[in-house]
């Protein structure tokens, strides 16, 4: 029983940690050779032409120092715009709309439990609630942020989505949509979550009031909870 708790609930986290959040910053589209890998990089070059300006001719110019996002990001202002300007040849206008970007560009992190009511293991076939905190932190501090779009026609917000998944069989096992734009519904959904899950355990109000509290901050510093529910799936599922 142990050891089919243990390995169910290791390979539940296993999942988690390949969670990935889906992203709209930028309008430009990525066309789809562009998201093959690329040697030494599992993201090809997808994630620098996210960016205004970038097209395979800049990245050519620029692939002995950048190969992924992440390295530019790397980077400090002075050193990503020296490479922006006099390696990748763009002009000051130019390399300023791809600052904005950066400094817009979220990066999230998640913690994960995974429980069942009433029980100390998880079997399969047991309903399982999924609980995550997803923590958003971006260059400029902003947690809401409107991406830079100067010729979009109007302001167009970002769209998060939490998914659990099986990669191999395609199969979603709970998607949730989150929205770091309005603080006060995501307070009212952590409060309420919150509340009942600290009632259910037999807390104080006292208890309770503190776990509200806490959840509150949390939210207000740039976290969004998601709670869902699963079934369990067998113990050999590759993840």
């Amino acid at each position: 029983m142990t050891l089919c708790y243990l390995a169910l609930k290791e390979k539940l986290l296993q999942l988690f940690r390949k969670l990935n959040l889906v992203r709209l910053l930028w309008m430009q589209a990525v066309p789809l050779s562009a998201r093959k890998a690329g040697s030494g990089s599992s993201e090809g070059v997808a994630s620098l032409l996210q960016l205004p300006h970038f097209n395979d001719a800049v990245i050519a110019k620029i692939e002995k120092k950048v190969r992924t996002l992440q390295n530019l990001q790397d980077m400090i202002l002075q050193e990503h715009a020296e490479l922006l300007s006099d390696v990748a040849g763009l002009s000051a206008t130019e390399v300023q709309d791809v600052e904005k970007v950066l400094e817009l560009m979220p990066r999230a992190t998640i913690e994960v439990t995974c429980e069942t009511e009433g029980e100390e293991g998880i079997q399969e076939g047991d309903i399982v609630t999924v609980q995550a905190w997803v923590t958003l932190r971006r260059a400029n501090g902003l947690i809401a942020a409107v991406p830079h779009a100067p010729y979009y026609p109007f302001s167009k917000g970002e769209n998060f989505w939490f998914l659990l998944a099986d990669a191999n069989s395609n199969d979603v096992w709970f998607s949730e949509s989150i929205n770091f734009m309005d603080e006060a519904a995501a307070i009212t959904t952590a409060s309420t979550i919150t509340e009942a899950k600290m009632e259910a355990s037999g807390a104080n109000m006292e208890e309770i009031a503190a776990a509200v509290k806490d959840a509150v901050a949390k939210v207000k510093s740039g976290c969004r909870l998601v709670l869902g529910k699963i079934q369990a799936h067998r113990q050999e599922l590759t993840i």
